[in-house]
């Protein structure tokens, strides 16, 4: 049986905090936004904290996007893994630009 390396992990609880003060990338709203990490990655790992991206919290009588993403409501699978992507690149962009990621 052939053993494959498991990707390395980075975790940053500050560039989780930067990620969160953007306004949601799905609705918008601001104020509410959490670090969202990509879902997928199998066998019950989290995606690098680098690859996150921000999405709304739930609220009082409102589900948030964040929520809706990870169980994937009025999107499909595949929908989801391509918003996922155009996400993750989007944050990362801003982040670089910001000086955050290099």
């Amino acid at each position: 049986m052939k053993s494959y390396p498991k990707p390395k992990r980075i975790k940053s609880e500050a560039y989780r905090r930067y990620v969160a003060t953007f306004p949601c990338f799905a609705c918008g709203i601001e104020g509410y936004s959490q670090a969202c990490h990509p879902n997928g990655a199998g066998g019950a790992t989290k995606a690098s904290d680098l690859e996150v991206f921000p999405l709304c919290c739930t609220r009082p009588n409102i589900l948030g996007c964040h929520a809706e993403f990870d169980q994937c409501i009025g999107l499909t699978w595949e929908e989801r893994d391509i918003l996922t992507s155009q996400y993750v690149k989007r944050m990362q962009d801003i982040a670089r630009h910001d000086g955050k990621l290099t």
